[in-house]
């Protein structure tokens, strides 16, 4: 790092390090096969003469999977489960600590979150057609009261995408943070059939068509004669 003095560089194996399909050479008890490359530096502006920064360089394909993810999940542990939240909006590709434990741990978390999503990403997934429709109708006031008639609002959207049973995926697989998203789970899901979706579509385009039927008409309206004429020479609003 450019403001920081190399102390040294060395060394720690026993790590594990996946590969891009998350594989992982090794296991818990027989010990690990990868290795970890460690930096030891001193910051140039520094507290005091013992202050150290140790880093190390996250694996491309791990770090390119996620990066800009937030990643939720749950770790279950013996008579306790915990939930996980990390964000790795514009995720650096080193990582430091101010000791060598922290920084493994560190490292840790990631790899911890790179095999989750690999593992969520290998679950048998249905193709999904996920619908949202949404209508709400209000009496609506003025500032003073008076009555304005009601308000009606109506939203209509669809989407197609997967689901594992676990995590919703958009058509790309990228996956959905429904904690965050949390109006993707008030859509109804559907089993993908090309006739369903092409029936979804032919809705959508109708449904459509229909709002601008309406703002034609609504465009047009002036004075009394021009909503008269509209009247009398075309009753099929709708289409």
């Amino acid at each position: 790092m450019e403001n920081e003095k190399e102390i040294k560089t060395f060394r720690i194996d026993g790590i594990r390090l996946p590969d891009k399909d998350g594989k992982v050479s090794g296991n818990y008890m027989a010990g690990y096969n990868g290795s970890l490359i460690i930096k030891i530096g001193q910051p140039k502006i520094s507290l005091g003469k013992h202050t150290l920064n140790f880093s190390t360089k996250i694996p491309d394909h791990v770090h390119d999977l996620l990066n800009n993810q937030t990643i939720e999940r749950q770790e279950h542990g013996i008579g306790r489960s915990e939930q996980i939240r990390n964000n790795y909006k514009d995720m650096p590709k080193t990582i430091s600590a101010g000791s060598l434990e922290g920084l493994v741990n560190h490292y840790n978390r990631i790899i911890d979150d790179y095999l989750w999503v690999m593992n969520d990403k290998k679950k048998p997934k249905k193709k999904m057609i996920f619908i949202l429709f949404k209508r709400t109708k209000n009496g609506f006031g003025s500032y003073n009261g008076a009555n304005a008639g009601d308000k009606a609002i109506s939203r209509w959207s669809y989407f197609v995408g997967y689901d594992n049973g676990e995590t919703l995926f958009d058509i790309n697989q990228k996956h959905f943070n429904t904690l965050q998203d949390k109006e993707l789970l008030e859509y109804k899901k559907v089993e993908w059939t090309e006739e369903r979706e092409f029936f979804i579509r032919k809705l959508t385009e109708q449904l459509e068509q229909a709002m601008q039927n309406v703002s034609n008409y609504i465009d047009q309206i002036s004075d009394e004669k021009i909503i008269d004429q509209l009247m009398l020479s075309d009753k099929k609003l709708l289409g």
